[in-house]
């Protein structure tokens, strides 16, 4: 019996973070022989038009990154470094534009949606933005795709209404009105027949081994979410706890970048790699050398990367959680330690005072990161997700108590 074909479109034109879906893509070539189906993943960059759209039309499934759209958005706004773009190019944006096009405009092969930017990114009253697809997604895009995979749960979205008024970050709200992730959320199940959570993940390097040297007691990483500043805050203000500089160092590191970028002494493609890689070696450094950290997904609870990156360090995740993170496995004081942001110097204490507490959650988090949420787990559940829908298209896919359960 002839094998079902599976193409999975992405591009490789983009630096993305390690977390996002064409680093997986990377991962699936290495493991898609080991599929009851035939997968094929194609960096559409390679090929010219005629030999992409020979092969989606072989497929019995095709899956379609959002990274290839992003090649359009961007590369004529290459010269900004903030966009971490592969140069020289090999093709014009139109390139890109035309195969994303004409994979959605197949209509007779069943089509899934690999989307990975955030819920508040879509709304119809907005713009499109770089980082989104704008109100062309409800428009154009997902009322032609029977599938979608989503980094995050989109049945626990919130609207910023029902965020207390301190958890009200600027960007939650748009001058046309309120970003809502609760109302596209809504939206996208309306139209779209299959929801696949697949969400965000370490690369394997990224897990530590071994002893660390602990420099500072905690530190707070990453976006400066509110919740985060309240964290923060209440931490800087406590006695006889150490916070790492990271806001110290990153400041001085944006600030280098921008004088690289001004003074034009290297250029755009080496600018976005400098930025790239010395902004996740701030990262890591502080992590690996605090006992502990704090993270939050801002006020909407997104389940982001930090989460997981935390307890891959070998710090424990203080972590203002939603209530799905134990499908996801993580389990208060036993493999992270929940609290909301005023509460975070109460819980650094009491993990200071229990050295074996602190000891146990580090032990279990690593195994809960190696086990589910590695690269390469990940890219194993995305297999079984998408040779699932090819055999028999399902409501949902999404973890369920730390399983990886397929909803009917």
């Amino acid at each position: 019996m002839k094998k079902k074909r599976i193409c999975i479109f992405w591009s490789s034109l983009i630096f993305i973070q390690p977390s996002h879906y064409p680093n997986l893509f990377r991962q699936l070539e290495k493991i898609s022989g080991l599929s009851e189906m035939d997968i094929e993943v194609i960096d559409v960059g390679i090929f010219d038009f005629k030999q992409i759209a020979d092969k989606a039309n072989s497929c019995d499934l095709i899956v379609i990154d959002h990274s290839i759209k992003y090649c359009y958005s961007i590369i004529d706004n290459a010269t900004n470094f903030n966009f971490n773009l592969r140069l020289p190019l090999k093709k014009e944006s139109a390139f890109y534009l035309e195969v994303f096009d004409y994979l959605f405009s197949i209509s007779q092969i069943p089509k899934i949606f690999a989307l990975q930017c955030d819920m508040h990114a879509l709304n119809s009253d907005i713009k499109e933005r770089f980082d989104g697809l704008g109100k062309e997604v409800f428009e154009k895009y997902i009322s032609k795709v029977q599938g979608i995979i989503w980094v995050y749960r989109a049945e626990y979205m919130k609207d910023v209404s029902e965020l207390p008024e301190t958890y009200r970050d600027p960007f939650m709200v748009a001058k046309d009105g309120y970003f809502s992730p609760k109302q596209n959320a809504e939206r996208i199940k309306q139209l779209v027949p299959t929801i696949i959570e697949l969400p965000l993940c370490v690369n394997t390097n990224e897990i530590h081994t071994g002893k660390r040297v602990h420099f500072w007691d905690t530190s707070v990483i990453g976006d400066g979410y509110l919740t985060r500043k309240i964290a923060k805050k209440n931490i800087t203000a406590a006695k006889g706890i150490s916070l790492a500089p990271y806001n110290i160092a990153n400041r001085v590191k944006n600030k280098s970048i921008s004088l690289l970028f001004k003074s034009k002494l290297a250029g755009a493609d080496k600018i976005s790699s400098i930025n790239y890689s010395t902004s996740h070696w701030i990262q890591d450094f502080f992590l690996k050398r605090s006992r502990m950290s704090f993270t939050c997904g801002s006020g909407y609870m997104y389940f982001v990367r930090k989460f997981f990156e935390i307890p891959a360090s070998g710090s424990v995740l203080l972590g203002y959680t939603p209530d799905f993170a134990t499908d996801y496995g993580f389990k208060h004081e036993h493999n992270y330690f929940f609290t909301i942001p005023e509460n975070v110097v109460e819980s650094i204490r009491h993990i200071k005072k229990n050295p074996l507490l602190e000891k146990e959650i580090k032990k279990n988090a690593w195994k809960l990161i190696s086990d589910l949420h590695s690269t390469e787990k990940r890219a194993e559940q995305f297999i079984a997700a998408i040779t699932a829908f090819a055999k028999e298209p399902y409501k949902e896919a999404k973890f369920v108590e730390g399983t990886y359960t397929f909803i009917r």
